[in-house]
């Protein structure tokens, strides 16, 4: 059992669907947000502000041992303190993530109260056993 990843390819033009779904009992499309989204608040291009999708693809790719781009740099939140805006699945995976790789203490802030949080009820059980704060 194992994970295996195909990199530098396009479903439909490097490989058909139907030969995934010939080879494999599942085929899931995590294809998700791809495009980083603003808030629209003043200072949100301020030094210490960053998307969240760069971050994530980054420190993905410092945990696989794959080069940064200048476009999605690796955040070292080691020993730091983070707060996290938002409150769907992309804000937990960031909360999360800062958590993993050492952070001093991560705050989610949510506009609304967390039955209202769009994310996963899962993801922010897990964040918070991992150690968030809402």
């Amino acid at each position: 059992m194992g994970v295996r990843f195909e990199l530098n390819c396009e479903v439909g033009k490097d490989i058909p669907l139907n030969a995934l779904l010939d080879d494999y009992d599942a085929v899931f499309i995590g294809a998700g947000t791809y495009r980083s989204m603003k808030a629209d608040l003043p200072n949100e291009e301020a030094p210490g502000v960053y998307d969240a999708l760069p971050f994530l693809i980054a420190n993905t790719k410092q945990v696989m041992g794959l080069s940064e781009l200048a476009s999605e740099p690796y955040i070292d939140t080691h020993g730091l303190e983070v707060v996290v805006l938002g409150g769907g699945d992309t804000a937990m995976d960031c909360v999360r993530t800062a958590l993993r790789h050492g952070a001093k203490r991560v705050t989610c802030a949510y506009r609304r109260d967390e039955a209202n949080m769009p994310g996963s009820k899962k993801e922010v059980k897990n964040a918070r056993e991992e150690g968030a704060i809402f």
